[in-house]
């Protein structure tokens, strides 16, 4: 147990007046002059040893003299000042300044910093004003000497006034780790990177109306202590003091039940770098609210100074769209990780909550936890369920607010998706709450969407007919340039993750020489970004009729009244892996025209054994073979006869139940990859968008049923023609094979294929 502060005290005191000799004047000059009179007889008689004792009295008198004068002068020192005669009162305790942590700050500062705190005070406040100063040294507040090391930001609760608040001020190292912090928080949003996650359109059944969910990002994760503590530093810096105040958490609500057990929290939980990824709570809507709108002005700033279209409202969801984002693309979930347990199958919990009648810690936390901790759901959010409750409003009345996915103390009902919003009304800080942020896909600007649809469109005709080109930062021509290189890559390793094998299609042998030709077909759809990547390079080839005459109708979504995906459908970053439709014969022909053109000029820039590669529409007797793998497969390409595996997770994007085309996790199309590979490594043989494929006589069939297809109509021996489905449509789009001619000389090939 730590000592008591007054009798540590106390105990340093009296240890320092024990050490110091306390003899009186009269005391010490006695003693003196009884030695000059008496002076000690030698042993020695010699007149050495009698001049050496002269000379030793000599000294001997003149260093006394001078010892007591100095102890005459501490005597009176101390005995009128610092070490009194009797034990020390807690009255008589001298009065110790309480240094603050800027003032602890300052005292480790070089010269140069103490330059730059002086020219740059603004964040720094006095932390106590004139009337706690009189306080102050009325009644000394005596601390532990422990406590004046470095600790955490302790964030004042109780004053809620700008002129009695201490608000926290920051070391110049702080300033600029928050300020890194800061910039990677706009980066991520700006880029859309790993951090925010993709939630694609879709429908949801919602206490029996049907709710379209148009499509937007979530945060991987809760928002946590660091990001949030930027956000307040960051306010400090603008000079929103009041703004702060209402922000600020409340982190005294950690022992407002538990006050003993939980008062490590209160003063650690936000402020210590141990707790940077754990979720913030204990604080008001208000503030969460401000959060977005600081976030979206600050990433908007970014996105203005590099000249890119602004596309930021960062908010709060509604419960629907966070029902939609916990469901991670199947609707039958009861719980965001799937099934309807909450063990996994070596019994751990799969998310922290308060497990009924057993140990809390049994989920791996007592309070919250890390918020990437436990699996994500299919979207990859993590702890969409527990950890803590997250802030929502009700999709028909944004007045009616709570929250959704229930939090560390809750129980097993309270946790799932379909569960009713709980703390309805609270806009109060609150120890089980707080809140992750979604973006709409485009903000609410009418000029905003017009420059959307001009220049993100890859062109567009005017209203006198006139077709306008699309106009490319350097950045985007940055990026369409590896997306060109990414494509050509896959080409020079077929057979692999990118083209799977399907025949060796002619061998010729010859005395010095050996001509095949082996045909490969791509793994995965051609994907939105793929087909922008090749209408790019055709501009660069200055080829701007065939542009026109390739660039894919997105009119089509039109048809199914859906004017969104027309307009963003093909050219926002966001749809990047989706298949591309819309596209004609033509343009198909183009692109394989164009792929063709790009492996020539990369291949013959390098001596290789390949003679020539040639992109091409497979046939129909191609496709159906590298579908079925050789024929292993009769009904659908993969082992199986059902749409489902063994936990009833769908194994295809088509129309399986009549009135629901979001049961298979997509509404629409879905990116590719989405479903599991076939046995020979293709994707998406069944379903999706059907491809188009050439029959014997050259004609345009189409194999393999879409998003919108019965379960018989994507088995493999179901085809359509284009009186069926005329091109262009939504439903449709390719993958193209590819031929590789070898020649080889006779030994090496002998040596590489040797003869059984």
């Amino acid at each position: 147990m730590e000592m008591d502060k007054d009798q540590k005290l106390n105990d340093l005191f009296s240890q320092a007046q024990n050490d110091t000799p306390q003899v009186s004047f009269d005391e010490m000059q006695e003693s003196f002059l009884s030695h000059v009179e008496n002076p000690t007889v030698m042993d020695s008689a010699t007149e050495t040893s009698n001049l050496f004792t002269i000379k030793t009295w000599t000294i001997m008198i003149t260093s006394a003299l001078s010892t007591g004068i100095i102890f005459a002068f501490l005597h009176g020192f101390f005995n009128e000042s610092t070490f009194p005669e009797k034990p020390i009162t807690r009255e008589q305790q001298p009065t110790l300044i309480e240094l603050t942590s800027h003032d602890l700050t300052l005292l480790e500062l070089e010269e140069s910093d103490w330059i730059y705190e002086l020219e740059n005070p603004s964040i720094y406040q006095p932390e106590f004003t004139q009337e706690e100063w009189v306080e102050q040294v009325k009644e000394p507040e005596i601390i532990n000497p422990k406590e004046l090391t470095h600790a955490p930001l302790v964030f004042q609760e109780k004053k809620e006034k700008v002129e009695d608040y201490r608000f926290p001020m920051l070391t110049k190292e702080e300033k600029k780790m928050y300020a890194k912090k800061k910039a990677g928080m706009i980066k991520s949003w700006v880029k859309r990177d790993k951090v925010q996650k993709f939630i694609p359109l879709g429908k949801l059944e919602y206490k029996g109306d049907s709710i379209t969910i148009n499509p937007f990002y979530m945060s991987a994760a809760e928002v946590t202590n660091f990001e949030y503590r930027t956000f307040l530093f960051d306010l400090l810096e603008q000079g929103r003091k009041e703004d702060f105040l209402i922000a600020k958490p409340d982190q005294s609500l950690w022992a407002k039940d538990y006050p003993e057990y939980n008062q490590p929290l209160v003063e650690l939980y936000f402020s210590h770098p141990a707790y940077n990824e754990y979720p913030v709570n204990n604080i008001s809507r208000a503030g969460a609210e401000m959060y977005c709108e600081w976030l979206t002005k600050a990433t908007n700033g970014v996105l203005n100074s590099k000249n890119k279209p602004r596309m930021m409202n960062i908010r709060l969801p509604s419960n629907v769209e966070w029902d939609y984002a916990a469901l991670g693309g199947n609707n039958t979930n009861v719980y965001p990780w799937g099934g309807p347990y909450v063990r996994n199958s070596t019994g751990c919990y799969l998310a922290n909550f308060n497990p009924e009648g057993e140990n809390p810690n049994d989920d791996g936390a007592m309070h919250t936890a890390a918020v990437y901790s436990y699996s994500p759901n299919g979207y990859g959010l993590y702890c969409m369920s527990g950890n803590i409750a997250e802030m929502v409003w009700d999709y028909k009345d944004k007045s009616i607010i709570g929250t959704k996915g229930g939090s560390f103390l809750s129980p097993l009902d309270s946790i799932q998706i379909n569960a009713p919003m709980q703390h309805v009304g609270i806009a109060e800080p609150n120890v089980n709450i707080g809140f992750r942020v979604v973006s709409s896909y485009f903000n609410n600007s009418p000029r905003d969407h017009a420059n959307l649809n001009q220049r993100e469109k890859m062109g567009y005709y005017d209203k006198y007919g006139e077709f306008h080109y699309p106009y490319l930062f350097d950045t985007e021509k940055k990026n369409y340039a590896k997306s060109k290189k990414q494509i050509l890559y896959k080409a020079s390793n077929y057979c692999d993750a990118n083209f799977g094998c399907i025949q060796r299609d002619t061998l010729l042998f010859t005395q010095d020489s050996v001509h095949f030709r082996d045909i490969s077909i791509q793994t995965t759809e051609v994907t939105n970004l793929e087909y922008r990547t090749f209408l790019v390079g055709l501009l660069e080839q200055g080829r701007k009729k065939d542009y026109v005459e390739a660039l894919p109708n997105q009119d089509v979504w039109k048809v199914d009244s859906n004017n969104i995906m027309s307009r963003l459908y093909f050219s926002y970053a966001g749809y990047n892996d989706y298949p591309v439709v819309g596209v004609t014969q033509k343009g198909i022909e183009l692109y394989c025209e164009w792929y063709s053109g790009e492996l020539k000029k990369e291949y013959n820039s390098t001596p290789k054994q390949i003679q020539s590669m040639l992109v091409r529409i497979p046939s129909t007797e191609e496709w159906e073979l590298a579908a079925s793998d050789k024929g292993k497969y009769k009904i659908y390409p993969w082992k199986g006869e059902t749409l489902t595996d063994v936990d009833g997770n769908y194994l295809v994007n088509c129309y399986p139940i009549e009135g629901n085309y979001s049961v298979d996790g997509a509404l629409l199309t879905n990116s590719i990859k989405s479903y599991p590979a076939s046995p020979n490594n293709l994707y998406d043989m069944s379903g999706n968008v059907a491809e188009v494929t050439l029959n014997e006589k050259g004609v345009v069939v189409v194999k393999g049923g879409s998003w919108r297809s019965s379960p018989s109509q994507i088995q493999l021996q179901a085809s359509q023609s284009l009186l069926e489905y005329p091109l262009p449509n939504s439903s449709t789009g390719f993958r193209p094979v590819l031929v590789y001619e070898y020649h080889y000389a006779r030994e090496k090939y002998d040596k590489d294929y040797p003869p059984k």
